[in-house]
C-alpha cells in the first residue's frame, strides 16, 4: 500500500496530522491499511526529504516504510521509483487525505485480480464508486502509467493518465454493491471545511472513529 502524502498544502498545510474526532487523519488511514491480511508493506510516499520528515518524526508505527522523491508535484513518476523496489506482484495507491477507507472493498479488488484469467493492468470498478482515492494495479504496468506521463499534469495526476489514455491498458472490472454508487457526499479532506464536515457526521454518529 503506497500512501500518498505531503506536508506542502497551498490550500491546507499538514492536513494529514489533524483531526477527525480524537484520531489523527493519518493515523486512521494507517491503522485500517495494517488491519487488512492482504497487505504485506505500508510505504509513505512524499516528497522531498527535508520538508517531509514530519511524517517519520510523528507516526508511532514503526512498521511503516517512507520514501521520499526529490520533486513534490511529481506524483507519477514518485510512485514509479517506489514501485522499482517493491517485489510484490500487486501494489496499491492510497491517497493520504481519504480517511473513509473500505478494506472490504480493497479485498474484493484484490480477488478481482486472482479470478482474472487474463493479465490486467489494474482493476477498475463498473460504476462511479463511493469510494475515493484507493487504485490497485499490477506493479510492473505502472511503468507503463509513468511513461504515458509525457506533461507536468499527468505527473501531478495519475488518475487523468488512465482517464485519458483507457484504452492503452488491460482491464479487469469489478462489479459494484449498490450502496458503493457514486453520491454527493465530500470523502477526502482537501480543506478546513471539509474537516469540519467530517467531524460533525462522527458527532452525529456517536462513534469513535468514523468509518
Amino acid at each position: 500500500a503506497i500512501v500518498l502524502c505531503k506536508s506542502s498544502s497551498s490550500r491546507f498545510p499538514n492536513k494529514h496530522f489533524e483531526k477527525i474526532g480524537d484520531n489523527r487523519i493519518i493515523d486512521i488511514i494507517l491503522e485500517k491499511l495494517s488491519k487488512n491480511k492482504n497487505i504485506s508493506q505500508i510505504y509513505i510516499a512524499t516528497g522531498k526529504k527535508k520538508e517531509n520528515l514530519i511524517f517519520s518524526k510523528l507516526i508511532k508505527n514503526k512498521d511503516i516504510k517512507y520514501f521520499y522523491h526529490k520533486k513534490d508535484n511529481e506524483v507519477t513518476n514518485r510512485i514509479n521509483k517506489l514501485c522499482r523496489t517493491i517485489k510484490d506482484e500487486y501494489s496499491m495507491v492510497i491517497s493520504g487525505d481519504c480517511p473513509l477507507i473500505d478494506n472490504d472493498y480493497i479485498n474484493r479488488l484484490y480477488n478481482q485480480f486472482k479470478l482474472t484469467k487474463k493479465e490486467a493492468d489494474f482493476i477498475v470498478p463498473n460504476k462511479k464508486v463511493i469510494h475515493e482515492g484507493i487504485f490497485l494495479f499490477r506493479t510492473k504496468s505502472w511503468e507503463k502509467i509513468n511513461n504515458l506521463s509525457n506533461n507536468k499534469y499527468f505527473q501531478e495526476h495519475p488518475a487523468s493518465v488512465i482517464k485519458y489514455k483507457y484504452s492503452q491498458f488491460k482491464k479487469s472490472v469489478l462489479r459494484i454493491k449498490d450502496i458503493e454508487k457514486k453520491r454527493k457526499l465530500r470523502m477526502s479532506v482537501d480543506t478546513y471545511s471539509d474537516l469540519k464536515y467530517l467531524n460533525i457526521i462522527l458527532k452525529f454518529t456517536k462513534k469513535k472513529s468514523l468509518n
